[in-house]
C-alpha cells in the first residue's frame, strides 16, 4: 500500500494515523487509502484548506454543493426558529454547507460498509478521517468537524452509531439532520424517488419520536 500511493509524504502519515477503530481493518484501511490516493491533489487540499476554503472545493461538484446549500439555507432557518443568534445560525449554515465533502471521492454517495454488525455511509468514513486528520495540525472548527463527522449518527439508533460509540452528535448537527434528511428525500437521486412533502414530514414525526431526529429541530422545520 505505501509503495503505491501517490500522497504526499506528510498527508499519508496524517491520514495513516487517523485509521483509528473501527477504520484500522487492514482490507478496509487499504480501500479507503485507495479512494484518497486516486484523488490526491483534492485530498490535499481538504488537509490544507481553511474552513471557508473547504466550501469553494465543494463548489466544484455541482451536484454536492447544491445539496449541501439547500441543507445549509433549511438548517439556518430551523436555527432562528429555535432562537439561536446570528453567530450561531451561521455557525449552522456553514456546517452545513461542507457536511458532504466526503461525496467528493469517487461519487460513492450511497455506498455504506458493515463494521461491527453496523452500516455507515462510505462519504461520512472518508469524511471522519480527513477530519481527524486534519487535527493534529490545523483542527475545523469543531461545528464543521462534527457536521462531516456525524451528521448521520443518530441518538438510540444502533444501525447508524456503532456500538463503542457513543452519539456524539453537537447541536447544530442534530439541526442540520432533518434539514439534511428533507432535501435528500425531496430530490431525486439518493432515493431514487421525490417523495411529497407530506411523506417526509410523516417520516420527521416518526424520526423524533424514536430519537432518530431532534424534536425541536423537526418541529421548526415543518411548521
Amino acid at each position: 500500500m505505501k509503495d503505491s500511493h501517490r500522497l504526499c509524504e506528510r498527508a499519508y502519515r496524517q491520514i495513516l494515523a487517523s485509521l483509528k477503530p473501527p477504520y484500522d481493518n487492514p482490507e478496509l484501511g487499504m480501500r479507503l487509502l485507495a479512494d484518497l490516493d486516486e484523488r490526491a491533489e483534492l485530498t490535499i487540499d481538504i488537509l490544507t484548506a481553511k474552513p471557508d476554503e473547504l466550501i469553494d472545493i465543494i463548489k466544484n461538484d455541482r451536484v454536492t454543493y447544491e445539496h449541501c446549500w439547500a441543507v445549509a439555507e433549511l438548517a439556518k432557518g430551523i436555527a432562528y426558529k429555535l432562537g439561536l443568534d446570528r453567530e450561531k445560525a451561521e455557525t449552522v449554515y456553514k456546517a452545513g454547507l461542507v457536511h458532504d465533502i466526503g461525496k467528493l471521492f469517487n461519487g460513492k454517495y450511497n455506498a455504506k460498509q458493515e463494521m461491527d454488525g453496523c452500516e455507515k455511509a462510505e462519504h461520512v468514513i472518508i469524511g471522519d478521517i480527513l477530519v481527524n486528520a486534519r487535527q493534529p495540525l490545523d483542527p475545523l472548527p469543531s461545528a464543521m468537524a462534527n457536521a462531516i463527522a456525524n451528521h448521520h449518527d443518530r441518538p438510540g439508533n444502533g444501525q447508524i452509531s456503532y456500538p463503542h460509540k457513543k452519539p456524539m452528535v453537537s447541536l447544530y448537527t442534530a439541526i442540520l439532520q432533518p434539514a439534511d434528511t428533507w432535501h435528500a428525500m425531496a430530490e431525486r437521486g439518493v432515493y431514487q424517488k421525490r417523495f411529497t412533502e407530506d411523506e417526509i414530514a410523516r417520516h420527521l414525526i416518526e424520526g423524533a419520536k424514536t430519537g432518530l431526529y431532534l424534536p425541536a429541530a423537526v418541529k421548526a422545520l415543518i411548521e
